[in-house]
């Protein structure tokens, strides 16, 4: 409910002793009362009577209705929260209260006055969504939030590199977007763990304790968790040739 705050201004003339009663079960005596709040929607009625016993007319009302309007409650949720850049399509479900008119604004532009919203897009990145809720009487509220547009994920892994120096595919590295964890790891010919790394981009350099390795085989395992929430568990082999 609202928290409606109603100014009385007492315009009599004479008065000496004043009585306001507010409509809702609430009285003053005071010549200008506090701001009067009303909690509850509605129309109320609003009384003053004045008195004056040294004047010919001793006593004197006088009445207005104050209207109380529900303000809008603005809620909407998303689906889904992120989106691929190949299936970009995003629907804004209108959940407001209280309202009878919207405006849709994305990324500072008014798009629509309709309930929902149903959106793509084709830039990636984040973009600011917002509605505004009004009742027939004008009260608005407002809420924005954020979504998000990437690229589909993928992820690789190459099977050789040559540690040489020639800055061309120096490191054994993972490949791809969208990746979030990771946990890689790879070992010799006699199990060793000889590199593990928990940064996607971070690459094994074909070194050992400081000394460069042998050129041969290394398994690997790779544990990673994509935008998405995929998880993906693979495994294989890379060859170090120099």
């Amino acid at each position: 409910p609202p928290e409606i705050n109603a100014v009385m201004t007492d315009n009599s003339v004479g008065a000496t002793t004043y009585f306001w009663q507010f409509g809702d079960n609430s009285n003053s005596l005071l010549i200008t009362p506090s701001p009067h709040s009303y909690s509850i929607a509605g129309n109320y009625t609003v009384s003053l009577k004045v008195t004056n016993p040294t004047d010919c007319i001793t006593s004197d009302s006088a009445f207005q209705t104050v209207h109380v309007y529900q303000m809008p409650k603005d809620s909407f949720y998303i689906l889904p929260k992120t989106v691929l850049k190949s299936d970009s399509l995003f629907s804004f479900i209108n959940a407001s209260l209280y309202a009878d008119n919207y405006e849709w604004f994305v990324d500072g532009q008014l798009v629509t006055n309709t309930q929902d919203l149903m959106k793509s897009w084709h830039p990636l990145g984040f973009h600011k969504i917002c509605l505004v809720a009004k009742t027939k009487n004008a009260c608005g509220d407002t809420l924005c939030k954020m979504v998000q547009v990437d690229e589909i994920p993928y992820i690789g892994v190459p099977n050789a590199f040559s540690p040489n120096g020639d800055g061309e595919n120096d490191e054994f590295r993972i490949y791809g977007i969208g990746i979030e964890e990771v946990d890689f790891r790879i070992y010799n010919r006699w199990g060793e763990l000889v590199f593990h790394t928990t940064d996607r981009n971070q690459g094994w350099d074909g070194t050992f304790k400081g000394k460069p390795q042998e050129i041969e085989a290394y398994a690997w395992t790779l544990n990673a968790v994509l935008i998405t929430g995929e998880k993906k568990v693979m495994k294989g082999n890379v060859t170090l040739v120099r």
